[in-house]
């Protein structure tokens, strides 16, 4: 059967709205509706644009994950993007078990990411300790033999 008989009120002709961008609220047998842009969001912020409108509820813009989390968990935004995937994890200065290689010049934030910096060296018969996170160490004298720790 290649058509179907409609009774009045039995069909719905909603606007059509663009998916990437847009939403469809309040389509009902007596509106076509209306679309909902799905806004930038600035540095350190997103908007979910896949959470269902209602009356009462637009999107807003949120921040990335940050405050509060492990700094494994920490992300940051920089850019001005829509949707969660711009918020990017933190880079890990010396990674995750902090290798003593680079610490943190400039700490991640919610709209930047951190800046690491290499471990300065130290003078001969001398090693670094404390290399990690936000803190360069210093240089100690363990022995004349001792040219690292591993």
């Amino acid at each position: 059967q290649p058509f179907q008989e409609l009774q009045a009120g039995s069909a719905r002709l909603c606007k059509t709205c663009n998916p990437m961008t847009q939403a469809l609220y309040g389509c009902s047998d007596l509106t076509t509706g209306e679309c909902f842009d799905c806004d930038w969001c600035g540095p350190g912020e997103f908007r979910n644009c896949s959470t269902p409108l209602t009356q009462d509820q637009r999107w807003e813009c949120e921040a990335c994950p940050h405050e509060g989390l492990p700094r494994e968990e920490k992300t940051y935004k920089s850019g001005i993007e829509r949707d969660r995937s711009g918020c990017k994890l933190c880079n890990l200065c010396g990674g995750v078990d902090q290798d003593g290689l680079f610490y943190e010049q400039h700490p991640c934030t919610v709209k930047d990411d951190a800046i690491c910096q290499r471990c300065p060296p130290c003078a001969k018969g001398t090693i670094r300790v404390g290399c990690a996170l936000s803190t360069k160490g210093y240089c100690v004298v363990i022995s004349s033999e001792v040219s690292s720790i591993i």
